[in-house]
């Protein structure tokens, strides 16, 4: 789930520039700070209520180390901040900030984390390309990529103007190390192609691979993780082995340099645990969430398939200026709903309920690779 990596200086510096300003005109980051259950920095510092005592013993000493008073400074504005909104400030177990630019492949231990780092603005730059993670220059903050863009489109059936290639061309450069889709309809009416040569219906399996072809990046280091569930109620022609195969495949389609690993979560009927959250027709990256209205089978290339809204927001395009939620809420919510499933699902291994698929075989499910549902 999201969280925020930030130097401790720097929220401090952030604190002191925005706190006594009308809130409509303060920082975006400094919204966005304030919004948060903790933020993690890079120092172990249990902050107390208040330093003014040691702040007062400190300047009282003839030849004080104003380096020290400094950093009592710093601590009480940290002090400050952590009481006024509820933020528990602390250092993170899964990630050590001091290690990033060294190791970067230590962000995938919080993948849908933001980084904001002492580091050069290129470095940065380079680790959020190679990873897949919002990872930024203190010195070059861009709030952009929680706040600006989204998607807000209303395809009517038989129009031929849309398709994913336009619908998610916000995300083609958006940074992003694992995808959950779900849709317990997706592969409905599937079929194969006939003994006579004429085609079968693969529209759910091709709607899949031009998602995935528009958000998957090109550059990326290390294993790209895929989560798809759907139900094998809605199968009428062809099996759930057949469609996870036809899943597999698009591996050499997608023609990434990366390792794409896929996992598919196949729910039998309505009787599953949580089965009503398939029901929900959702795409999930790390920091992205899109909903459609109808099916997630929605294009035959440009032309679409039904008539439906399609909406798909950054954590923070809305919320921060008004009244809304933000789509973070949504995203952490789907993100909780399918661990609690996978949760269960791992403690019942045999359930006939479901059947789990990874590196192209099915197995027992024993724990869930993807990123996003790992943790």
């Amino acid at each position: 789930m999201f969280h925020i990596y930030i130097d401790k200086d720097t929220l401090a510096d952030i604190y002191v520039s925005e706190k006594d300003k009308d809130e409509n005109n303060q920082n975006v980051w400094y919204k966005i700070l304030k919004k948060q259950s903790y933020i993690y920095v890079n120092n172990d510092c249990n902050i107390k209520n208040d330093y003014a005592e040691e702040i007062f013993n400190l300047e009282s000493q003839e030849n004080y180390d104003k380096k020290a008073l400094r950093e009592l400074y710093k601590l009480q504005q940290l002090a400050d901040f952590q009481q006024g909104y509820n933020v528990d400030i602390k250092k993170s177990l899964l990630v050590d900030m001091d290690n990033i630019e060294t190791t970067p492949a230590i962000v995938h231990n919080d993948p849908c984390a933001i980084y904001l780092l002492k580091i050069d603005k290129q470095k940065a730059k380079k680790i959020q390309q190679d990873y897949g993670v919002i990872c930024q220059s203190i010195d070059a903050l861009d709030e952009s990529f929680l706040t600006k863009g989204n998607i807000d489109m209303s395809p009517r059936k038989g129009e031929k103007e849309y398709g994913w290639n336009k619908v998610l061309n916000i995300l083609k450069y958006f940074p992003s190390n694992a995808l959950l889709i779900n849709d317990r309809n997706l592969f409905s009416n599937e079929s194969r192609d006939s003994s006579s040569g004429k085609p079968g219906n693969k529209a759910g399996i091709e709607n899949l691979y031009e998602i995935l072809e528009n958000i998957i990046p090109k550059r990326f280091c290390g294993e790209y993780h895929v989560f798809v569930c759907f139900d094998s109620c809605s199968l009428k022609y062809v099996s759930a082995d057949y469609i996870c195969k036809q899943i597999f495949m698009l591996k050499k389609r997608l023609n990434r340099r990366n390792t794409i690993v896929f996992e598919i979560l196949v729910i039998h009927g309505k009787n599953s645990y949580r089965y009503e959250i398939t029901h929900n027709r959702r795409i999930l990256t790390n920091y992205f969430i899109i909903t459609a209205e109808h099916q997630l089978k929605a294009f035959n290339e440009s032309k679409c398939l039904c008539s439906q809204h399609i909406t798909g927001n950054k954590l923070y395009s809305f919320g921060l200026y008004d009244y809304n939620d933000a789509p973070e809420k949504l995203h952490r919510d789907m993100i909780c709903d399918f661990k609690d499933m996978v949760s269960f699902f791992i403690k019942e291994p045999k359930n006939e309920f479901y059947t789990y698929y990874i590196n192209e075989s099915q197995q027992e499910i024993t724990a869930i690779k993807n990123r996003i549902l790992a943790l």
